[in-house]
């Protein structure tokens, strides 16, 4: 969820915890706590900013690739579908079905975002996962089902194309390196190169 964030160094020392559990304490403290750490009083607020720091790379004429890793339908579940809004955190596993309508949201504002700039007539979308909902087996339905979502969108083409076989997604680095040399025009052309299984030395050549 960070952005031009870099990782914390490691606690090794008892010392370092102190600041936050300055910060923790000091939340829960009327008046005080709104001032130290406002992002607990609303549970939006570090989804807000994410997309619309997201939104301003998207449509950003200066930048060739912009990459952006939802954390969304991903715990922690912060969404309800019925009310479409911010939640107090849970972890309820019928809770992530509220943070897929949340996915669907900012997904719908990050198009919204696009398709009105001036970067849509050469801007191509992909649209796809990291990994399946790794509850489902043992909290849900006991069922695991590997495949994630898998969504292109080509600029000015209106005439769509589905894909029904399985492939691994793993081929989105050399797809994307594909657009970038010109050799992806149309759908047509990206169900070819999912049917090579194809790597970029054998197919960008």
């Amino acid at each position: 969820m960070s952005v031009n964030k870099k990782w914390p160094p490691a606690i090794n020392n008892a010392l370092q915890y102190i600041p936050n559990f300055a910060t923790r304490f000091l939340a829960f403290i009327p008046i005080v706590n709104r001032r130290v750490a406002p992002q607990k009083f609303d549970p939006g607020s570090r989804y807000r900013t994410f997309l619309q720091m997201t939104k301003e790379y998207f449509v950003n004429p200066k930048l060739d690739l912009v990459y952006a890793h939802w954390m969304v339908p991903h715990t922690p579940y912060v969404f309800d579908r019925k009310l479409k809004n911010y939640i107090y955190a849970s972890e309820v596993p019928e809770n992530y079905f509220d943070n897929m309508a949340l996915a669907d949201v900012l997904l719908k504002e990050m198009m919204d975002s696009i398709l009105e700039s001036s970067v849509a007539a050469r801007t191509a979308v992909i649209i796809s996962s990291d990994h399946h909902w790794r509850r489902a087996k043992g909290k849900w339905d006991g069922i695991t089902d590997f495949r994630v979502p898998f969504i292109v969108l080509l600029p000015g083409l209106k005439q769509g194309l589905k894909y029904d076989s399985a492939f691994n997604t793993a081929i989105t680095k050399s797809l994307v390196e594909a657009m970038i040399v010109g050799r992806i025009k149309n759908y047509q052309d990206i169900a070819d190169f999912i049917k090579r299984g194809a790597s970029t030395e054998k197919y960008l050549k």
